[in-house]
């Protein structure tokens, strides 16, 4: 575990969601995104989708330093309302550790794997707990 500011949390999950969201990712998320302007629907779909979401980012976290390719290929395979799904729970994260004290110290994890697990997980289950507990 180390000490972080909440700006140094965003960067860095930033920096490692860069990684993972290759370009199929990124196609996927936006043939569903595109599809959908109601609230509540999303909220369906995250909902419908949250173990699926979780396996998927305990997938991608082991494969953290894989080449770009075999991340690429995962992506490819995995369901467009689960990529959707984990591309809304970064964008919702993304929008709370904005609106925090960006000086503000959190303990994160010291390990990539462990960092993005905690944050698209269990970070994500805190904000929205009406969300995770609805399956």
């Amino acid at each position: 575990m180390s000490q972080m500011t909440v700006k140094e949390v965003r960067v860095r999950l930033g920096r490692i969601v860069a990684k993972v969201f290759t370009e199929s990712f990124t196609e996927l998320y936006e043939m569903i995104a595109a599809q959908f302007d109601d609230s509540e629907k999303i909220a369906d779909i995250i909902t419908a989708h949250l173990m699926y979401a979780d396996a998927y980012i305990d997938v991608m976290s082991e494969e953290l330093l894989s080449p770009h390719d075999k991340l690429e290929k995962i992506n490819s395979f995995a369901h467009p309302l689960v990529v959707f799904s984990v591309g809304v729970r970064y964008h919702w994260i993304t929008m709370d550790l904005i609106k925090r004290n960006q000086k503000e110290k959190v303990i994160m994890p010291s390990d990539d794997k462990s960092f993005f697990r905690e944050m698209l997980i269990t970070y994500w289950k805190s904000l929205f707990p009406e969300l995770a507990g609805r399956v």
